[in-house]
């Protein structure tokens, strides 16, 4: 049975092969106070399907009518639905996303980072999470990574000259655990539950972009059920 954001699945299986050694950790997470304003998410305790972290996400919140925070022009809402359209393919709805800015390789332009959620697009290791960049009038695709779930944070740190990625994975049996994803001159790694994905053992500092949610309609709608 796949993955339905929103739904806790302890013990599914994962449709990725590889999984990363177990790790005990707690992962100190702070996110960035320079959020949009509005209630934060409240957020179920940890379970089997959930990484043993302690998230920090005062600040966090979404809109439905302003899905991406910020000013630039090339992640208006139309056009980052435009990238995804095409990045997804003929998937049918419904899909939605969570999406968030921030600048991952300090050039004063911020990148985008997005969540994709939906029965049809999430396996059951989790889902899609896509970095899209500004690429002269359009978006370039940087990495699509499979099998993430919430949170989803950009640590503290860097590797060749952008930030550090931590997405939570579970399922196949494994305890619930943070990765983290170094980007390596081109891309991110495209699998976080095998190498080079890095099972974390250490406290780590970051923004949480994709907070834990209680259900994937809290999601922009992307494509609707077919009817």
């Amino acid at each position: 049975m796949p993955y339905v954001p929103g739904t806790r699945s302890p013990g599914s299986n994962r449709d990725e092969p590889g999984l990363l050694r177990t790790a005990a950790l707690v992962v100190a997470l702070t996110t960035s106070a320079a959020c949009s304003g509005g209630p934060t998410e409240r957020r179920p305790p940890a379970t089997d399907s959930q990484p043993a972290a302690t998230v920090q996400a005062a600040g966090t919140s979404r809109s439905r009518e302003e899905p991406v925070a910020g000013a630039a022009d090339a992640y208006a809402p139309s056009r980052v639905a435009a990238e995804l359209d095409r990045l997804l393919g003929d998937v049918p709805g419904p899909i939605r996303y969570f999406a968030k800015q921030v600048d991952l390789d300090a050039d004063g332009r911020p990148e985008l980072i997005v969540h994709v959620a939906g029965p049809m697009v999430c396996g059951t290791g989790g889902c899609n999470t896509i970095v899209l960049t500004q690429d002269g009038e359009g978006l370039r695709e940087v990495a699509t990574i499979t099998v993430t779930r919430p949170p989803i944070v950009v640590a503290a740190t860097s590797s060749n000259g952008w930030r550090d990625l931590l997405v939570a994975v579970s399922g196949g049996g494994m305890p619930a655990q943070m990765a983290r994803l170094r980007f390596d001159g081109s891309s991110y790694p495209a699998n976080p539950t095998v190498e080079p994905a890095e099972a974390l053992q250490q406290h780590v500092d970051g923004e949480t972009v994709v907070a834990e949610f209680e259900s994937f309609t809290d999601g922009v709608l992307l494509r609707p059920a077919p009817e």
